[in-house]
């Protein structure tokens, strides 16, 4: 309400309270989703289904994951992953010495 407000009418005083009312939401839902997400934890000896269910989206997914690693290695861009790994590897061992 508040954000419809200020983007018609953007005073100082409406950017108070849209961001007021903002942040106001957003606890609230961060505090619902922890409420809810402890509630299925508790229950899951009762019902383990319903807690695979809620959590398994979150741990396993069978979608291709596409989260390559590209490096600057020298000034040349890197995507080969054993290359890169070889960096990370050179550069955390060259740390601990």
């Amino acid at each position: 309400m508040y954000t419809k407000k200020f983007s018609k009418n953007k005073t100082k005083e409406n950017l108070e309270l849209m961001k007021t009312w903002r942040n106001r939401a957003t606890l609230l839902r961060r505090r619902a989703i922890k409420e809810y997400w402890n509630a299925i934890s508790i229950d899951m000896n009762n019902n383990p289904r319903k807690f695979y269910n809620t959590f398994t989206p979150f741990l396993n997914s069978k979608t291709k994951d596409n989260s390559a690693i590209s490096l600057n290695i020298r000034g040349v861009i890197q995507q080969d992953q054993g290359l890169v790994a070889q960096e990370f590897t050179n550069y955390f061992c060259s740390i601990c010495i």
